[in-house]
C-alpha cells in the first residue's frame, strides 16, 4: 500500500509519516508533500492508494487539490 501524506508544517508532516511507519506496517511507501500544487503533481505520477491532507495548504488549499486529483 502506498500513502500520501501532505501536510505544510515539517514537524507534523514528519509525525504523520512515523505514525504511519508505526502503526500500519503493511504500508511500503510513503509520499509526501508540504502544498496542494505538489500534492496534485505527486498523486498524479504515484497513484497512492490514501491520501491523508490538511486543508489549510499553501498555494492551493487541500479542498481545491483533493477535486483536481479526483
Amino acid at each position: 500500500m502506498k500513502v500520501l501524506i501532505v501536510e505544510d508544517e515539517m514537524l507534523e508532516r514528519k509525525a504523520m509519516v512515523h505514525l504511519v511507519q508505526t502503526g500500519f506496517p503493511h504500508v511500503s511507501e510513503i509520499l509526501t508533500a508540504e502544498n496542494g500544487q505538489d500534492a496534485v503533481k505527486e498523486a498524479l505520477e504515484e497513484r497512492p492508494d490514501l491520501i491523508l491532507m490538511d486543508i489549510n495548504l499553501p498555494l492551493m488549499d487541500g479542498i481545491e487539490a483533493a477535486a483536481r486529483i479526483k
